[in-house]
């Protein structure tokens, strides 16, 4: 039973730090995103 409830809370954390990891990646990707697109606007 001890191994069960670890095992549970070990896929708890790793699915939070998935979802944590997505956003920012997310959050990462519409940066530089919106700065390629700034420097475009600005470079012509």
């Amino acid at each position: 039973m001890m191994k069960r409830k670890k095992r549970g809370g070990l896929r708890s954390s790793e699915s939070a730090l998935h979802v944590v990891a997505s956003a920012a990646i997310s959050l990462v990707g519409n940066d530089e995103r919106n700065t390629g697109r700034r420097v475009r606007r600005i470079s012509p």
